[in-house]
């Protein structure tokens, strides 16, 4: 799993520290950035405090650390989080991490920013599975928040210091019973809802809807 690290230093070094075998990303920490690069953990240029330095110079004010073991979490989180990414995206030259760039097509598809995105193509493996748009998920949690729109619960006011929001996204009208790839509309096709109201509404073979399950929890 990646952390970000984007206020201060000691995280960020205990973290290299921890794991002396993972990569990091280097990215401006604001989301029209074109600038990424990749690096060993501790490398010399993200390697250590500045000595004299006391204001964060690594993980504040413009940049931002993404770190992991896996490099393939890092390309998928720059996916997700900085679309212009794709401008200039290198390797460091010193430590040389290696991760595999001449994917990045793959990784960051062209498209038109249009309101609506495809899903549901089927991949043919043991049985049926259907792609997930990740940045129609990202669009419906900001535009409704993380809060379930059934039973209103929100994971970070519930547990106190989770990192992660695991909210679900449901889809009203079942991604299943699509012909192939459709077009949703992330703000009128998509709603958060937490894993409990989300396994009641799909319960039965005909799916409840969000105001019969919000009955449900007021009987």
């Amino acid at each position: 799993m990646y952390q970000v690290f984007d206020s201060e230093d000691a995280p960020f070094f205990k973290w290299m520290e921890k794991n002396p075998e993972g990569y990091v990303l280097n990215t401006k920490n604001f989301e029209k950035t074109s600038y990424a690069y990749f690096h060993k953990s501790n490398c010399g240029h993200i390697g250590g405090p500045i000595e004299g330095n006391k204001s964060d110079p690594y993980t504040s004010k413009d940049y931002i650390k993404v770190c992991s073991t896996n490099p393939q979490e890092l390309l998928y989180w720059l996916k997700n989080n900085r679309e212009n990414a794709i401008e200039h995206i290198a390797n460091c030259k010193d430590c040389e991490p290696n991760i595999d760039l001449n994917s990045i097509e793959s990784i960051f598809p062209s498209e038109k920013h249009i309101p609506y995105h495809t899903e549901g193509a089927k991949n043919k493996v043991t049985i049926n599975s259907y792609e997930r748009n990740a940045k129609a998920r990202k669009k419906c949690l900001k535009h409704f928040g993380y809060s379930c729109a059934v039973c209103g619960m929100n994971f970070k006011d519930q547990y106190k210091g989770i990192e992660a929001n695991p909210i679900h996204v449901h889809h009203l009208n079942p991604i299943s019973e699509s012909n192939g790839e459709r077009k949703i509309n992330p703000t009128e096709d998509l709603i958060p809802v937490c894993p409990n109201c989300h396994a009641v509404i799909h319960s039965s073979s005909e799916l409840y809807s969000i105001e019969e399950v919000k009955e449900m929890l007021q009987n």
